[in-house]
């Protein structure tokens, strides 16, 4: 019953948020007159399963507060103080967390990159994070290939570009070492 429940309402989101998407696709196209091409179509819909995913978990967190409470006001409130906890208060505290692992005075390289993994690793709690975090390269992802096209090259050019400077950059530190 509750997993019938949870698949009806993780249906209705997915409806509205792809008419939605349809919506802006439409719009977007009608105003630039430019037809997205399939990656930026495939881009969009991994975007939009990615939104949909997000929307799920906390749908089946306000079920599980439905399920644990009698009253449909504390289930409500339980639930939105969850969010508001974890979307703002969490990233607020991690770094003291994250603090209660470091190792005073620094330490060296190898260290510190741990104690950045450890930061990082305690803000992936979050729901809201990794969300982001997904976003983001999705989006870094479309500007790159923007940038790209508007300078008169190929996403595939400008990636390998990109790849080759990151090698060069690579090579001039492991000189620098040495």
């Amino acid at each position: 019953l509750l997993f019938g429940k949870f698949l009806a309402g993780l249906t209705t989101i997915a409806i509205s948020l792809t008419a939605m998407w349809m919506v802006v696709l439409g719009l977007a196209l009608y105003r630039l007159g430019v037809p997205p091409s399939g990656e930026e179509i495939a881009r969009a819909a991994l975007m939009l399963v990615v939104t949909i995913a997000y929307a799920g978990v906390w749908l089946a967190l306000a079920m599980l507060c439905s399920v644990v409470f009698r009253s449909a006001a504390t289930a409500a409130l339980t639930a939105l103080g969850i969010w508001l906890f974890v979307q703002i208060l969490w990233p607020l505290l991690t770094p003291f967390l994250a603090s209660m692992f470091l190792s005073p005075g620094g330490g060296t390289t190898e260290e510190l990159l741990g104690s950045l993994s450890t930061l990082q690793a305690i803000r992936r709690v979050s729901p809201g994070t990794l969300f982001s975090e997904i976003v983001s390269v999705l989006l870094v992802a479309a500007i790159i290939g923007a940038i790209a096209v508007a300078r008169g090259r190929t996403p595939e050019e400008a990636a390998a570009a990109k790849a080759r400077k990151a090698e060069g950059d690579a090579a001039r530190a492991a000189q620098t070492e040495r």
